[in-house]
């Protein structure tokens, strides 16, 4: 029987996933930066990149709910091991192929799609385990902690992507991506995951055999009847697209088009928000458990609407005409940062409230619905963004998904199952 340590400092397998995952984390960072200057190398094409992200993401939207399925009903520490090795496989593979310069735009999106499938397992995987390996009390911690290395690898891949091209080339950029998701494998090879608990058939509640159909479905009936994984679920995915294609596609386009920056003021403007989600959840860990989860959605999620309101407002024409550059650039990143800050204090505990909520036997298909949903929403998002501002100022993109924030903020009042989440 696997036991959890009371402490995530003595959590052996808590430990084990978290390093593998740091490492791995931080190389998948690198590889995009890599990725994208490779592709923009030899075909000069920025549709070219569009289309080698949107080949990134379609997996996980396809494949989401049917990967929580084998998710449920299989070894969740062979999928997780399985993954990262499979991973670090295709990057080395790539990796050879650009060190003997065969490599192609078909090699790219090749490497790219399979990368995404693995992910779409994994993630869900990841995620439906670690409630199976802290205490309850120290789901808070756990998640923190794991929203912390995903954002700061973002900005450390980010920092060192570009010295470690110009140091090593792009097949050694894949060389070490591809290295590093072997040594995340060998971490997580002595993870001990216990089985899954309460498997139960879809359709009579026994452990008898049934069809992958029918335990599809009861993952999707388990989520509409359950009103406060449904609520958290909805928000969680309005949320993200609300936000999604403003902070992807509207951040770039503010500080590159209106701004006109330089690369390197460029750069840190890109690191603001994961920088503030690192740090939001870092301190984010420190808190004591949180009591009332109605309240701290509410607030928040009505900060950050007004923070993206406020976003809009150095960027108005008479704010740039009228100020020296540093204090709109200034004031910019900062807005970004506390955006990203906040974004560690919902979604912190969405996750951890979904991973209390939802019982072991069915949280891999929980997951993979609610992958799938944000993946899928997400490049929706961004063409919205992307169309608008062929047409309005950016200051009104901002004004407007403060707005919808907003309006977002009040409707959660009205939810009553979120209102019971203490």
């Amino acid at each position: 029987m696997v036991e959890k340590a009371s402490k995530l400092h003595k959590n052996k397998n808590f430990i084990l996933l978290f390093t593998g995952g740091f490492v791995s984390r931080v190389g998948n960072a690198v590889h995009y930066v890599a990725l994208t200057w490779f592709i923009l190398e030899i075909t000069g094409s920025g549709s070219a990149t569009g289309l080698i992200m949107f080949f990134s993401t379609l997996p996980g939207v396809i494949l989401g709910p049917f990967a929580g399925v084998i998710v449920d009903k299989t070894s969740r520490k062979f999928i997780i091991v399985g993954t990262d090795i499979l991973r670090g496989l295709i990057i080395l593979w790539l990796s050879w192929t650009v060190n003997i310069g065969i490599t192609g735009y078909f090699h790219l999106a090749i490497a790219t799609v399979l990368l995404a499938i693995c992910g779409a397992f994994f993630n869900p995987a990841l995620r439906s385990t670690i409630p199976n390996l802290v205490e309850d009390s120290n789901l808070q911690d756990a998640n923190s902690l794991q929203y912390f290395s995903t954002n700061f690898t973002k900005v450390l891949g980010a920092g060192i992507g570009g010295l470690l091209i110009a140091s090593f080339g792009i097949a050694g950029v894949f060389l070490i991506n591809g290295i590093s998701f072997l040594i995340s494998a060998l971490s997580e090879v002595f993870i001990e995951i216990p089985p899954i608990k309460g498997k139960i058939n879809s359709k009579n509640g026994k452990n008898n055999e049934s069809t992958f159909l029918s335990e599809l479905k009861f993952g999707a009936k388990y989520l509409y009847k359950e009103k406060a994984v449904f609520s958290l679920f909805g928000m969680a995915v309005f949320l993200n697209f609300i936000m999604a294609g403003s902070l992807m596609v509207g951040v770039p386009y503010v500080f590159k088009e209106i701004l006109k920056v330089n690369s390197n003021l460029y750069g840190i403007s890109q690191s603001m928000y994961p920088a503030g989600a690192f740090i939001g959840a870092l301190v984010f860990k420190f808190l004591s458990e949180i009591k009332n989860y109605y309240k701290v959605f509410v607030t928040i999620i009505g900060l950050q609407g007004v923070l993206f309101f406020i976003e809009g407002i150095p960027i108005l024409p008479s704010i740039i005409n009228n100020n020296s550059f540093i204090i709109v650039y200034l004031s910019a990143i900062i807005i970004l940062f506390l955006i990203g800050f906040t974004d560690a204090v919902v979604n912190v505990p969405i996750k951890v409230l979904l991973q209390r909520l939802i019982p072991d036997h069915v949280r891999g298909r929980i997951f993979g619905l609610l992958s799938s949903f944000v993946q899928g929403l997400v490049p929706i998002s961004m063409a919205i963004v992307g169309f608008l501002l062929d047409y309005i100022g950016g200051y009104y993109l901002f004004f407007g998904t403060g707005i919808l924030t907003l309006i977002l903020t009040v409707l959660i009042t009205k939810v009553s199952a979120l209102k019971e989440l203490n």
